[in-house]
């Protein structure tokens, strides 16, 4: 996505206190605080806000202050239509919504989650609400998004039905057909039913919006989950979200930071704190990642630092574990989130070296190696020096007369690489990887010894040709290891996570898939057989379907990776994750694409649809990887990437699909 250098800024901020019913005491305040923040940046910024406070008499049923700032429906439809029609492309929307939120079912009977919507007000001779529909909300941003606008919306307010009532906390209030029946639905937009049934569980998932791209989406929790007010010494309320959010924005002295960043933050501080809080509540993110909050940032890296948790007796946890390929041993360099928004371990002050001493299934044991004048806190990013789990992916240069002795160093530079140095040219699948030299050009093969990547090198700088190499093999080897990864304890054929959930494809005629191998059980992820693919050609589109068996009160979340043909590993949720409530299934269509580059080799195009479950929330995003930039084209056979390998725990599961494109 292109930005503008002149680009517009557009802020529509609304905290509504003075509800009819279960008023809050803390929105108001949200919006104002951020509004703060807002008039300090340097970018002109058009920022209307609007607040429902009670008129001086507390018993009155009016709002105090000036009607047109008054957040009724009429008020916040215009002026999000104004910004729709009157900004330009490039522009950049903020909307901050503080207040309550609440859930309608079509049909409670089936335990879907039912469609969110916010609740506003209408006013006349009194307040009474008035629901902006979540599908009517993701028509407007859609007409955004499809005009160029890059749009931010923050809810902190919540849509579960599992809240307790009468808390007056609790950003909640249940659904009134009463008061929605007042108000028709618009013609304008499209109704429920121009929705699948699936895909009403959670309005503001990516399947409503055309380009996931030129959006993010913040809300405070998760959809069984509840938001809850914060209240301080002096009295004072604010909510959760919007607190930690504007405490973020104090940290980076403004508002511009990439979204990945500002959410993994938030996550570990909703985790510190949580016991404190008596609440757990977790943030969901949903859209694109690398976009800047509300404003441009440097997307040239595309690394994702692991945010880091600092317990009460000092310890320090990684959000990151076995399931990670995290490794007892790793070395991670940690710096404050202010300095490690930059995308890189060069700042003002030196990072932090940590070493992992423990693992386990999500999370890992950091020690500090040295002594330090900063105390680490909570929300630091941690940023991989070493993967040692790659290792098990051994590499084989070419004895070649080309070599110098004097490489051993560059070599060695690479500490997760298995690097020796022998024949190359037959394969003994002893190695993943082997690299032949031919004069100064080098060409990647596989463990059959099939060409990957074909690379000119310089004679004139042999090491930095050596250098680009080994980046490549460890990208690669990344690749391989993301793609292996299983948790080896569910082949235990008792382990109760076993029949905790059912995953399968289904493609377009009916046929229905299952994960893994035909031949060796469905959590086996290095297959390649070719009947265990699923065959499909370009442009086709499979259901992923994905039951849920825990206890109702429970929920399992959803992590969905493409590893494609440019070895590439591409979130496809454009979301953290999703949320699957107990006793109820959850679908997604895939839209299956061949890459523009592999519709004229002979190579035969095989995708893989990687799919995380996991009891406890975690973050798979510095998993991720770009496309290689450099590939042969191969011959005619199977892209095999690697063998089976994998981290023991308990309470997640890894499953692969392979998707092969007919030719």
């Amino acid at each position: 996505m292109e930005f503008r250098t002149n680009a517009g800024y557009h802020a529509t901020l609304i905290g509504i206190n003075a509800y009819p019913e279960s008023p809050l005491r803390g929105c108001v305040r949200d919006v104002q605080e951020l509004k703060k923040y807002l008039e300090r940046m340097p970018q002109q910024v058009d920022i209307c806000m609007f607040t429902g406070s009670t008129a001086g008499d507390s018993n009155s049923s009016l709002l105090a202050g000036d009607p047109e700032v008054w957040p009724t429906y009429d008020n916040v439809m215009s002026r999000l239509k104004h910004i729709t029609s009157s900004a330009n492309t490039g522009d950049f929307v903020y909307i901050h919504f503080s207040g309550h939120g609440t859930t309608i079912h079509s049909d409670p009977s089936k335990r879907l989650l039912g469609d969110l919507a916010l609740v506003l007000l209408d006013v006349t001779d009194k307040s009474v609400i008035r629901y902006l529909r979540g599908f009517d909300l993701a028509h407007i941003l859609k007409r955004m998004v499809e005009k160029g606008l890059v749009v931010t919306l923050v809810l902190d307010c919540c849509f579960s039905g599992s809240v307790v009532r009468n808390d007056p906390l609790v950003r909640y209030l249940e659904y009134d057909l009463g008061a929605d029946a007042a108000y028709p639905q618009l013609s304008s937009f499209p109704s429920a039913e121009d929705y699948p049934e699936a895909y009403r569980s959670a309005s503001m998932r990516s399947n409503w919006l055309v380009n996931p791209d030129g959006y993010t989406i913040l809300t405070a929790c998760g959809p069984t989950e509840i938001a809850k007010e914060i209240v301080f010494n002096d009295g004072q309320r604010q909510g959760a979200l919007s607190y930690y959010l504007r405490r973020t924005f104090s940290k980076l002295g403004g508002v511009e930071a990439k979204q990945q960043h500002i959410y993994y933050h938030l996550c570990a501080r909703f985790r510190e704190t949580q016991v404190e809080r008596k609440n757990k509540q977790t943030p969901m993110f949903y859209g694109n990642k690398s976009l800047g909050f509300f404003g441009h940032v440097n997307n040239e890296s595309f690394s994702a630092p692991i945010p880091i948790v600092r317990r009460s007796d000092g310890s320090i946890r990684l959000e990151a574990g076995q399931a990670h390929g995290v490794c007892k041993g790793d070395r991670f360099a940690l710096c404050p989130f202010d300095d490690g928004i930059t995308d890189t371990l060069t700042t003002n002050n030196s990072p932090v070296l940590a070493t992992i001493s423990d693992v386990v299934e999500l999370t890992s044991e950091m020690q500090i190696a040295q002594t330090l004048s900063i105390p680490i806190g909570t929300g630091w990013m941690a940023t991989p020096l070493t993967r040692l789990s790659i290792r098990a992916l051994p590499v084989r240069f070419e004895d070649s007369s080309t070599y110098k002795t004097d490489w051993n160093a560059i070599l060695q530079e690479r500490e997760s690489l298995d690097i020796s140095i022998g024949r190359v040219g037959v394969p003994d699948y002893t190695f993943s990887f082997y690299v032949a030299i031919d004069d100064d050009n080098y060409e990647v093969q596989d463990e059959t010894c099939q060409p990957i990547i074909r690379i000119p090198g310089s004679p004139q700088d042999r090491e930095g040709s050596v250098r680009h190499v080994l980046a490549l093999l460890e990208h690669l080897a990344k690749f391989k290891l993301v793609r292996n990864l299983t948790n080896r304890a569910l082949e235990d054929t008792t382990h109760s996570f076993r029949n905790s959930f059912n995953v399968h494809l289904k493609d377009q005629v009916g046929n229905t898939y299952g994960p893994g191998c035909l031949h060796l059980g469905y959590l086996h992820s290095g297959c390649f057989h070719p009947e265990c693919a699923i065959a499909v050609e370009d442009d086709d589109t499979l259901e992923l379907e994905i039951e849920s068996r825990v206890k109702e009160d429970d929920v399992l979340h959803v992590h969905i990776y493409n590893l494609g043909y440019n070895w590439e590993i591409e979130n496809i949720l454009h979301a953290n994750h999703d949320v699957i409530p107990g006793g109820t299934k959850w679908m997604k269509n895939l839209h299956m694409m061949l890459s523009f580059d592999a519709k004229g080799e002979a190579r035969i195009h095989e995708d893989i649809i990687k799919v995380f479950i996991t009891t406890t929330l975690t973050s798979f995003m510095s998993l991720e990887l770009p496309e290689l930039a450099t590939r042969s084209a191969g011959g005619d056979k199977d892209a095999t990437r690697g063998e089976d390998s994998g981290a023991q725990s308990e309470d997640w599961a890894a499953l692969n699909f392979r998707i092969r494109y007919k030719k």
